[in-house]
């Protein structure tokens, strides 16, 4: 996705499921949201923009966005301090970020269902061994 020489950021990870609502609900895919020292950037003389976004200026409360210029390093230690998945619909909608203990979760309750599923299947085949015999 090329929107110029910048990157889009938040100030706030509330903002972050309408404005992808809003820009980028067409563009298909598995999307991530990282969280990065905004501080770091600027320290290393990476220029950042701050500004209320423009579409949101009708609103009670602005969204505050940012634009950091230059990129953002993957491999820079400390620069991002968390990685999250974006939740989408079928459709493309996007639907919530997904904290990483949240993901952990649910995965382990979905592994535990399918342990639960399968122990209960062999039981059923047992059960179903020992009345044929």
């Amino acid at each position: 996705m090329k929107d110029g020489k910048f990157t889009r950021a938040t100030v706030h990870k509330k903002d972050l499921v309408e404005t992808a609502n809003g820009y980028y609900q067409h563009v298909s895919g598995e999307w991530i949201v990282i969280e990065i020292d905004c501080k770091m950037l600027f320290n290393l003389g990476i220029p950042i923009l701050a500004q209320d976004a423009l579409e949101s200026s009708k609103e009670k409360q602005p969204v505050k966005c940012l634009q950091v210029f230059g990129g953002i390093s993957t491999t820079l230690p400390g620069l991002i301090k968390q990685t999250y998945k974006m939740k989408r619909s079928h459709n493309g909608t996007f639907l919530k970020v997904v904290n990483p203990s949240d993901e952990d979760a649910m995965i382990k309750k979905e592994q535990s269902k399918e342990s639960a599923s399968s122990a209960a299947t062999t039981k059923s085949r047992r059960f179903w061994q020992r009345k044929k015999n």
